[in-house]
């Protein structure tokens, strides 16, 4: 317990949100403290105290006075209010009782109502968890309280129709229009709290940076510095020099990783050439490259023994600024990255931030063997054709070296989902084996872009659903808000949506801001907003079996069975019989337990599945 309060985390809810649902078992409530206790008792150095009153040990009973008991208990560092439908009810006892006293004492105690972490960023003390998607008035009452935007931790499970609490059995985030991830999110909030309570109880303690002496080339002495408005930096691969030139993957996957870890910095901008070209280490076009700068050198192989030339130059005199000599063993050569940045760094003059300095000091989280094949499959992944079937064997032998390397996993699916492009496998394999590798990258890391980049292509091209591509998308944002390779992957998804309908001739440029608005109003559940705005679009355009979908969905969402069923059989002519609508159609045949009507238009379904359409623009799958 931290030092001057009585808890850590004051638990707040409705009584009607932990229910119990049928015999036995556990309210929602009490069954999530049970795992956020569980994984902070994993986490926090001496534990945290968790008052919830419906604990054995710290709840409240029959003879206790309950004002007085919460008024105590209330001094608390932290407080998490369970954000429901209810919650946010001005005549509730949670609401009165313990939200807003807890706001106003945490304005009035030593603390305040932030905390800084020891990272810089400014949090507040309260942590509010959503189980339900909040209406418009409850969250402009909850955000005028916090006097800021609310920042809440969903626990939210989402389909058509549903807005109800994710439970930790439902693990399944492809079954969610959220894509929420119960054991994610319960660590998530064990992560905040954690942050907290150790700035609390050591305020002076500042996050440990390793201070390993870098040893400097001797190239460097007499050498001045560039000026620091010098950021802009093209990494080539390094000339391969070896008896083996099928290994030439090592010196490809190093130049990449170094991008990969420089790229972290924001005060660089950095591009990459010179993958799989013939020849490496050259600029391809040095007369128009928008660097100022360029990394390049030489990588030497001889059975275990690498020696390694790394020069950072000026584009256009190759005047030296920068050389490291390096020598070291095979399984050396993948940790060798954060020694040769620094160096860069320090010889340019960029200061990095501690966050900057966890990411480039981060150790690798696998052995050399898998990361040796994964730097293969990335080398044949991108040569393509035939290729693309060794780049698949070899992310698949690094998942099965390492089962936790979430990076082999995102390999797969991407490998899978061009496989699938080329008809190299079949189209339901490449599907399949695209999701399920994505999803088991994202449970190890919930943070790979890469793997986000795959459910998107998936979402946009396969199954022409806006929606889910956007929130993938929407994932990358907000992990990397300054990546340009997403923004590029982003204007290509919407440039690329418009060129499928109009090569199609089917759609109307002027209905599609409509009907993916009405699809993204529909997958929210707001299905009468959704209606509303894809009937503007069937009114432009009648003979738009996408807006004639997005409009058959929002009736059956609102439970108009009849126009569901006319409108969907609409959509489903004007689209030639597209699979994706013969699916929709079956879900409202089932609704009305029609079920032979259901099994008919299932089997046409499945008859024409391998006609989905799998456009594509290369550019999205080059190298981030």
């Amino acid at each position: 317990m931290t030092q001057g309060f009585n808890f850590d985390v004051f638990i707040s809810y409705r009584q009607n949100d932990n229910r119990v649902a049928g015999a036995g078992g556990e309210g929602w409530v009490s069954e999530f403290v049970s795992h956020l206790t569980t994984e902070l008792e994993s986490m926090v150095k001496g534990g945290v105290s968790i008052y919830f009153d419906n604990d054995p040990k710290h709840g409240l009973r029959e003879t206790d006075q309950v004002d007085a008991s919460l008024n105590s208990h209330l001094k608390s560092v932290i407080f998490v209010p369970i954000l429901s439908q209810t919650y946010c009810d001005t005549a509730s006892y949670a609401w009165t009782q313990e939200f807003l006293p807890f706001v106003k004492q945490s304005a009035q105690d030593p603390l305040g109502p932030t905390i800084k972490l020891h990272s810089g960023n400014v949090v507040s003390r309260i942590l509010p968890v959503c189980i339900h998607e909040l209406d418009a008035d409850d969250q402009a009452l909850v955000e005028k309280h916090l006097d800021g935007k609310l920042r809440a931790i969903p626990f939210i499970f989402k389909s058509a129709g549903v807005n109800r609490p994710l439970r930790s059995r439902e693990d399944d985030p492809m079954k969610n229009i959220n894509r929420t991830i119960y054991r994610d999110q319960v660590n998530k909030l064990a992560m905040a709290i954690k942050e907290i309570i150790e700035v609390v109880r050591k305020p002076e303690q500042r996050s440990a940076v390793s201070q390993k002496e870098v040893k400097k080339s001797s190239l460097l002495d007499g050498l001045t510095p560039p000026p620091p408005s010098v950021r802009s930096i093209t990494i080539l691969p390094l000339v391969f020099n070896s008896a083996h030139p099928e290994e030439e993957f090592l010196s490809q996957g190093f130049a990449e990783d170094l991008f990969s870890s420089l790229r972290q910095v924001r005060t660089l901008r950095l591009s990459i050439q010179g993958l799989n070209s013939p020849v490496s280490g050259k600029l391809s076009s040095p007369e128009t490259t928008p660097a100022t700068l360029v990394l390049t050198g030489s990588m030497t192989v001889k059975e275990d023994d690498i020696t390694i030339q790394v020069r950072l130059v000026q584009s256009r005199t190759e005047k030296p600024i920068w050389q490291g000599d390096f020598r070291c063993t095979r399984e050396e050569l993948f940790s060798l990255r954060t020694r040769i940045i620094l160096e860069i760094c320090e010889t340019l003059g960029v200061q990095l931030k501690e966050n900057e300095k966890r990411l480039v000091q981060q150790p690798t989280m696998t052995s050399p063997q898998a990361l040796e094949l994964y730097w293969k499959g990335r080398y044949h992944w991108r040569r393509r054709g035939n290729d693309l079937l060794t780049s698949l064997e070899c992310f698949q032998k690094a998942a099965d070296i390492d089962p936790n390397f979430a990076q082999a996993y995102a390999g797969i699916a991407n490998a899978a989902v061009l496989l699938g492009y080329y008809e190299m496998i079949p189209f339901e394999e490449a599907i399949a084996k695209c999701r399920d590798a994505a999803m088991a990258a994202l449970n190890i890391d919930p943070t790979l872009i890469e793997a986000y980049y795959a459910l998107a292509y998936v979402a946009l091209c396969y199954e022409w659903s806006w929606p889910d591509a956007e929130h993938s998308f929407s994932k990358v944002f907000e992990i990397n808000p300054n990546s340009p390779a997403a923004s590029k992957k982003y204007r290509l998804a919407l440039t690329q949506i418009l060129c499928n309908f109009e090569e199609a001739e089917t759609e109307s440029p002027g209905t599609v801001p409509y009907f993916l608005q009405a699809y993204a109003l529909l997958h929210k559940g707001k299905f009468e907003e959704g209606l509303q705005v894809a009937q503007i679009a069937t009114k432009k355009d009648p003979a738009s079996f996408m807006a004639q979908r997005a409009a058959g969905l929002c009736y059956l969402g609102l439970g108009y069975e009849k126009e569901a069923i006319e409108t969907l059989n609409t959509a489903a002519q004007l689209s030639n019989r597209h699979p994706l609508v013969l699916f929709d159609l079956i879900g409202a045949y089932a609704t009305l337990a029609h079920n032979e009507g259901a099994q008919e238009i299932m089997e046409e379904a499945m008859a024409n599945i391998n006609a989905l359409p799998a456009k594509i623009n290369d550019y999205y799958f080059q190298p981030s």
